[in-house]
């Protein structure tokens, strides 16, 4: 008997928390760079300088986003069968009386390309796979194994395994893929019981729309980035100083009439009334009633 038979959510939670933590990884690599540019005056170097010297954390970053695409593929197939997934000759199956029981994960699996294969062949039942779709994996499991096998021959582009990154993430997850880097972000135990720190998921936005440019990120994640911004009502509160650098709450939907706002650093929706802001050359009219005869104007975050 076969025993320890995985299940598509064990895979699923694997590629989820691979490619996420790779993404972060990329962010952090930026992050990093401005904190050294203004502590440090790192006249004249760029952060695509950098990031290609950074080898190590760029390449760990790839390995992980191959392991996360990978276990998201074997999750797919588990809803039809983990068996699909042995990589064995069937006579080698401990499925006779005499058998000895065997652990699922103590048997070769399938991988690489033969992966993508089975992949695509379940995934045709209800979609065939997109040529793009097809040549990105392919392009992530060639690019992983220059790197573990043989090393890099060629200089890489941090903008387009980011971009690559997300449009995995994106592939996979049903949802808003900020909401899945969210989460990954806030399960460090460091951050997710500290106000302080969560609020920072700021630099995590801004380093990847720095990397790959608002307008590919706004196609990623399903939010405008070029539209107005307005402080969230709850994350602007934090700091210590307002700054408009943490303004990431936008108008949803985004029309004049709306009276919806969401915040993409911590996730939460916000109520709104839309008429014109009291304070001197304030063009606001974006307003959040605290209490009664108690506002707030989330242009310029003072009280009305």
């Amino acid at each position: 008997m076969i025993k320890n038979i995985p299940d598509s959510f064990h895979f699923e939670n694997i590629g989820r928390n691979c490619i996420s933590r790779a993404i972060l990884n990329i962010a952090d690599t930026y992050v990093e760079y401005k904190q050294n540019e203004q502590e440090y005056d790192l006249i004249g170097l760029k952060f695509e300088e950098i990031s290609t010297s950074n080898y190590l954390q760029i390449n760990t970053s790839i390995v992980l986003l191959h392991q996360g695409m990978e276990a998201y593929m074997k999750a797919l197939i588990c809803k039809e069968s983990a068996f699909l997934l042995i990589d064995e000759p069937h006579n080698n199956w401990p499925v006779s009386p005499d058998s000895k029981d065997e652990d699922f994960n103590s048997m070769f699996q399938i991988g690489g390309i033969k992966l993508i294969t089975v992949f695509s062949a379940i995934s045709s039942k209800t979609k065939v796979l997109s040529k793009t779709h097809y040549e990105l994996f392919d392009n992530m499991r060639v690019l992983r194994n220059e790197i573990v096998h043989a090393g890099p021959t060629h200089k890489i582009d941090v903008k387009i395994i980011l971009d690559s990154a997300l449009k995995l993430l994106k592939v996979f997850e049903k949802r808003e893929i900020l909401n899945t880097l969210r989460d990954n972000f806030l399960s460090n135990p460091l951050i997710q019981n500290n106000e302080d720190r969560k609020v920072t998921f700021w630099k995590k936005i801004n380093a990847l729309q720095t990397i790959v440019g608002k307008g590919k990120l706004s196609q990623h994640i399903d939010f405008n980035l070029k539209s107005r911004r307005y402080h969230c009502p709850k994350c602007s509160m934090i700091p210590d100083h307002v700054d408009d650098q943490h303004k990431y709450a936008l108008l949803t939907p985004n029309k004049p009439t709306s009276n919806l706002v969401k915040c993409l650093i911590c996730g939460n929706q916000h109520n709104v009334i839309r008429e014109d802001c009291t304070q001197v050359n304030c063009p606001g009219n974006v307003i959040y009633t605290i209490r009664e005869n108690d506002s707030l104007c989330l242009t310029c975050f003072n009280y009305i």
